[in-house]
């Protein structure tokens, strides 16, 4: 990962769309479901701009 990538705030993202409230439990409920490029810039949940390769993820059931 580059220098903006803040994984603390990655992780307050992902724990605040999980079920689980503990990041290790949490990151079990996810799975990547697709990679794909944006047409335009984005920015991460980790908060990195800019974003071109997007890299999109699913809760388990």
């Amino acid at each position: 990962m580059g220098d903006d990538y803040n994984f603390e705030e990655l992780k307050r993202e992902i724990l605040a769309r999980s079920r689980a409230t503990d990041w290790e439990l949490a990151k079990k409920e996810w799975r990547l479901v697709a990679i794909s490029e944006a047409d335009e810039p984005e920015r991460c949940l980790c908060s990195h701009f800019p974003i071109i390769e997007l890299c999109s993820i699913r809760r388990n059931r």
